[in-house]
């Protein structure tokens, strides 16, 4: 649980190159999240209410303190915004995560919290300032930063769980896949 691993080619093996210290009331596995490798390298690692970042660069890792107790949220998907946010989505809300040295000061997203979004995954779309939510079973959701607006895709997959948000080649498109086999394209 919470292991990095790593492929090296070199030698054709999987090798572990981040193993964190958990606590011991802290090894449930059903209640963790990682994130992609963010803009700075880095993979967010939360199991209940520790967190760790390893960085693929540099290839350290450390553990980082959460200034938000969280013993009612069951974290789910993590996404980096720059070096000093993450968004954060839960079972039941949408959180932001202030990173300041080694440790984390997390607070629920006003704007999301009133639509109980059971966040799957996330992807933020730098350019556009638009962070898009795939949630378990109601569809698409995105949330423009600059005006605060929250957007339901409605008619877009609304009863099957959205498992992944990815880009595609086109800057202004983002391909998402579903617990039904499928993979949409939406631009």
């Amino acid at each position: 649980l919470g292991r990095v691993i790593h492929y090296n080619k070199r030698i054709n093996a999987f090798e572990v190159v981040f193993f964190p210290q958990i606590t011991a009331d802290n090894s449930d596995i059903f209640e963790s999240a990682v994130s992609p490798i963010d803009q700075q390298g880095n993979i967010w690692i939360f199991i209940k209410n520790e967190a760790f970042c390893y960085n693929v660069r540099t290839l350290e890792g450390r553990s980082i303190q959460l200034d938000t107790p969280r013993d009612s949220i069951t974290y789910s998907a993590i996404v980096s915004r720059d070096d000093s946010t993450l968004f954060i989505g839960g079972k039941g809300g949408m959180y932001t995560g202030s990173i300041k040295g080694d440790s984390i000061s997390i607070r629920p997203m006003e704007e999301l919290q009133s639509r109980l979004i059971d966040a799957n995954t996330l992807y933020y779309h730098s350019p556009s300032q638009t962070l898009l939510i795939g949630s378990e079973d109601k569809g698409i959701y995105a949330y423009k930063e600059q005006t605060k607006e929250v957007i339901h895709y409605e008619n877009i997959l609304t009863d099957v769980r959205v498992t992944k948000i990815i880009p595609s080649n086109n800057e202004n498109e983002v391909l998402f896949s579903t617990n039904a086999a499928c993979i949409y394209r939406m631009g």
